[in-house]
């Protein structure tokens, strides 16, 4: 099994500065998530994936986000749509929290995982993952307005190690649309997307749209807790693997220093079965839809 201290060093330095950095940035923050999802993913083989992942995102008209994980996976690898079970051949972060497109919690806003062909579960690798470029450009509403809508542009960097089944080895590309629309007691918020996913080794993965809606309630108990709820769907990128489709609700607070929790379940059998997400955000809060998708 192999390990890069290295890389797990530099993550770990980048959370102990985030608070410090964010408060010297304007509108942008810095948040650390944990991550693990697990599911046979229509294949009937349990496989489960744990990521640790800093985040930067910044901006209002114009967004950016910066994504970079380490990731400890058993037999899987990961493309821009999530984990793809291995052989020997394989973004509105909900309320204030702000997220992706897809992601590399392996849900694309950006969502779900894909699979392909099956050799064995016996090994548990962990290592850097790949690296997640976001930009989004508001082109409709915003500031007072009751809406928003933003078009957004996304790009998996392929960091992350082919040889150790931590990664596909392929640069992914998506691009799409966000928006949300604000009511007296809510908000409701929704994308779509299209995905070009590059092929690893022996499989060929085929061009995917995904859709994900979602609604935020206003803060709730003295206006510092925010309840979601979403679906999420995307196409089949292997023949015959199924359409990928999942439920999540969440929970986060407010303020300059943020926590949240979001749970999904898989409702066929190509999505993960279930995932969890546990995140600590720093700074001020990205305004509007701006990259976002059912993922903190």
């Amino acid at each position: 099994m192999k390990r890069i201290p290295a890389a797990a060093m530099m993550l770990a330095s980048i959370a102990c500065v985030a608070p410090a950095a964010a408060a010297v940035l304007d509108d942008a923050e810095l948040t650390v998530l944990g991550s693990a999802a697990s599911g046979d993913y229509g294949a009937g083989l349990d496989v489960r994936t744990e990521w640790l992942t800093v985040r930067c995102i910044a901006g209002d008209d114009l967004q950016v986000r910066v994504d970079l994980s380490m990731v400890s996976v058993e037999t899987s690898t990961l493309s821009g749509l999530g984990p793809t079970v291995s052989g020997d051949e394989r973004r509105r972060g909900t309320g204030d929290l702000g997220s992706p497109g897809a992601t590399p919690e392996g849900e694309s806003p950006t969502g779900g995982s894909t699979m392909g062909p099956v050799a064995s579960v016996d090994s548990r690798t962990t290592g850097l993952g790949d690296l997640y470029l976001a930009v989004a450009k508001r082109v409709a509403g915003g500031g007072v307005r009751l809406f928003r809508l933003d078009t957004n542009l996304e790009i998996k960097v392929p960091t992350a190690s082919e040889s150790d089944g931590l990664g596909t080895g392929a640069w992914d590309y998506r691009v799409g649309f966000a928006g949300e629309y604000r009511f007296w007691s809510a908000t409701t918020w929704g994308g779509l997307g299209w995905n070009r996913l590059g092929d690893p080794g022996g499989v060929e993965l085929g061009d995917v749209v995904d859709v994900f809606a979602g609604v935020d309630s206003v803060p709730l108990i003295r206006e510092r807790v925010i309840l979601s709820g979403w679906v999420e769907g995307r196409q089949e990128a292997v023949a015959f693997s199924g359409n990928a489709a999942s439920l999540g609700v969440g929970v986060q607070t407010t303020g300059r220093v943020r926590f949240g929790l979001q749970m999904r379940r898989g409702l066929t059998g190509s999505a993960p079965g279930v995932g969890v997400v546990f995140g600590i955000s720093f700074g001020v809060s990205p305004a509007g839809a701006g990259i976002r998708g059912p993922q903190l």
